[in-house]
């Protein structure tokens, strides 16, 4: 579907200082009282054709602001008009002990610290293209000196664009170079990467042509290194290093024009989620993608992100797939994930996340890709079928085959109540894991401050294993419901976790064990139906057990008994007789919404306030499915019980809100505002 260019670059020198922002200088904390005038020399580097390359010079601009440490009490001083265009420039400064070594960088960082000789620097995640933000300098003096020589402290890629319909690049490298780094004060060598954060990209938005700037920690840009381009009309592209080059302080690492090797799909990236958001997608087509960046099965946003990432994938095999070849160029822009498929479709699983500029994840989100589909099973009813009138998929989430004794067919397994999975067995039998490319599945003892919804949030590839039962410190039955989907259900749109008896009816006797499959198997209404012994993670030590012997599927928790999973192994079948450790890792098989019965139609009146949501009716149900509200603008939600719809005006008026159910038995008004007339002729 698309070309993917290569290309070689060079190194050149990089000079030093220009403008910054004009900032007014903040109060200072004195230490002592004393003040002391510095002259801070602009690094004009070993010979003079460091100078002036690019026509840049290295010279400062009123209100250039530096950062001035003692190590121990920082201040912000400013580079007065009367040096501008200088190569250096004197700055009084005060609220430093002048009797210890004294620490400089540019530009001013309210969160830098300094010691032994070096200093904590931070290098942007997202950035501008623009030269005066895209480089740091570093110095230090003595107490008995008076001058301070500046040195380079960052490394720069270059390069040039003459069009103007691109958004935003982010860079992917195997190396960090963005993020949170110690360099050594006297030189602006790199000492090392620094907690809390060292990250492989850095997302630049653009704004117009011309020359571009990106600043980089110095670190090698490794053969493969991958640039990912997003239109601000939603295409992708991308090109790759053909190289390793390394990236040296002080140097410039040149590009060159990139506008003929950029290769852009000509339509954009299909919109997942446009009707109904989730935490799992179904890709059954080779293609660019982009899904609404939300938590999953509402509309809520995730914070500020700063880019994508590909956690992990995998193939569902004790063979690990090669990096990338499943997903591919995984990019933030304007509130959408987007990501490729290959043309040479790979069925598997990943896990992709949006994250800030620290690199804490936001929310991610499991793409399941199946070039062949998955079907649905309806567990038939009535004489002479005993189950449940369920409609199920034929596999559990994250299965790549329904095909009896196929090890792909195991899935992937889940703790209750978390929307992300984690990988699951690559054998038959035994305790041999799916391979993963990417990062590695760990496992961690739970604590109060990991058994947090918060924690399993931005640690998605972290199993909290507790001994005691659950992964959260304070238990929430609330996490998952079949009755209304809630935001941390793992299953696609469509469909939810199961009811506590949508597997009723099946027994030891009518599903039948396959030693050599290592399974169970039924036939409904001619419908082949497998239950592969998936194993489990212990809730106790996140280990993998009971592979080929034992599987159990998560379901919807009995609040009058807190039974919560269903059993299939080579001696039981059925809801177990009590709740089970919901830090265990178990398989989920998701369960279809089914909306039945004639349309209904509420027209409700009102008047509301500009700007303000009000609630929708409260709509209740006495159907085994979920109910389907329909809006007047068309647009709708798929709700179960007890559920509030919000609906946003955007000017004072009078409405008429029309409301169109299915599979509703009733509704109440709750603060709708100021209800003029209801017609409920049409429900």
């Amino acid at each position: 579907m698309k070309n993917r260019l290569s290309f070689v670059v060079a190194l050149a020198a990089l000079s030093l200082l220009t403008s910054c922002a004009r900032i007014e200088p903040l109060p200072v904390n004195g230490v002592s009282g004393e003040s002391r005038t510095l002259t801070v020399v602009c690094d004009r580097g070993s010979d003079a054709s460091r100078t002036d390359i690019d026509g840049y010079n290295p010279v400062w601009s009123a209100g250039d602001a530096l950062w001035v440490s003692d190590g121990t009490e920082s201040v912000r001083v400013v580079v007065p008009a009367e040096f501008a265009g200088m190569d250096h420039a004197d700055l009084t400064i005060s609220g430093v002990d002048f009797s210890k070594t004294l620490y400089f960088l540019y530009p001013y960082d309210e969160n830098a610290s300094a010691a032994s000789g070096r200093i904590e620097v931070s290098v942007p995640t997202v950035q501008d293209g623009s030269f005066e933000k895209a480089h740091l300098a570093v110095g230090s003096c003595e107490p008995a000196e008076t001058t301070v020589s500046l040195k380079n402290a960052s490394a720069l890629l270059k390069f040039s664009i003459d069009r103007e319909d691109l958004a935003i690049m982010q860079i992917n490298n195997s190396s960090a170079f963005s993020g949170s780094f110690k360099v050594t004060a006297a030189t602006g060598a790199k000492y090392s990467n620094k907690a809390p954060y060292s990250l492989k990209t850095v997302r630049m938005d653009f704004s117009g042509k011309g020359d571009k700037y990106i600043s980089c920690m110095a670190v090698s840009l490794a053969k493969g290194a991958r640039f990912t381009f997003v239109t601000k009309d939603g295409r992708m592209g991308g090109i790759s290093t053909s190289k390793a080059n390394s990236l040296a302080n002080g140097s410039i690492y040149d590009l060159g024009a990139l506008d003929d090797r950029i290769v852009l799909d000509e339509t954009p990236a299909v919109t997942l989620g446009t009707q109904e958001t989730s935490n799992c997608y179904v890709i059954t087509q080779p293609g660019n993608y982009r899904l609404r960046a939300v938590r999953g099965n509402r509309s809520t946003s995730i914070g500020e992100a700063a880019y994508g990432e590909l956690l992990w994938e995998t193939v569902n095999t004790g063979t690990s797939p090669t990096k990338n070849s499943l997903v591919s160029d995984v990019a933030y822009y304007d509130g959408y994930l987007y990501f490729s498929i290959p043309d040479e479709i790979i069925a598997g699983n990943a896990l992709l996340a949006a994250v800030d500029i620290t690199g804490t994840v936001l929310w991610s989100w499991h793409i399941w890709i199946l070039p062949e589909g998955y079907e649905d099973q309806t567990f038939a009813e009535g004489d002479p079928n005993p189950y449940s009138g369920a409609v199920m998929m034929d596999r559990n989430l994250g299965a790549l085959t329904a095909t009896p004794g196929d090890v792909c067919a195991n899935g992937l397994l889940y703790q209750w109540g978390r929307k992300d999975p984690f990988p699951g067995f690559g054998v038959l039998s035994g305790t041999t894991a799916a391979k993963v490319a990417g990062t590695s599945i760990t496992t961690v003892p739970q604590t109060t401050d990991n058994g947090t919804v918060e924690y399993s949030i931005a640690n998605p590839t972290k199993f909290i294993y507790n001994e005691s039962s659950d992964w959260l410190a304070v238990s929430d039955a609330s996490l998952w419901s079949a009755g209304a989907k809630t935001i941390y259900d793992p299953c696609p749109a469509g469909y939810h976790i199961p009811f506590a008896d949508a597997l009723s009816g099946l027994t030891l006797a009518n599903t039948p064990w396959n030693d050599t499959k290592k399974g169970r198997s039924i036939s409904i209404d001619g419908q082949s139906v497998w239950f592969p012994a998936a194993g489990t993670r212990a809730s106790k030590s996140g280990s993998l057990q009971n592979g080929g012997t034992n599987s159990y599927l998560w379901l919807d928790k009995n609040v009058s008994t807190g039974q919560n999973a269903w059993r299939a192994s080579s001696d039981t079948v059925g809801v177990t007789p009590k709740a089970q450790p919901q830090a265990a890792g178990f398989s989920v098989r998701c369960q279809k919404y089914v909306v039945t019965g004639e349309e209904q139609t509420v027209t409700i009146g009102l008047t509301a306030l500009a700007g303000e949501t009000y609630l929708s009716p409260y709509l209740t149900t006495d159907t085994y499915a979920s109910a389907k509200v329909f809006w007047g603008d068309e647009s709708f939600d798929t709700l179960g019980v007890e559920t509030f719809l919000e609906h946003l005006y955007a000017a004072a008026g009078s409405y008429s809100l029309v409301v169109k159910c299915y599979s509703v038995s009733g509704f109440k008004l709750k603060s709708l505002g100021d209800v003029t007339s209801i017609d409920v002729s049409g429900f």
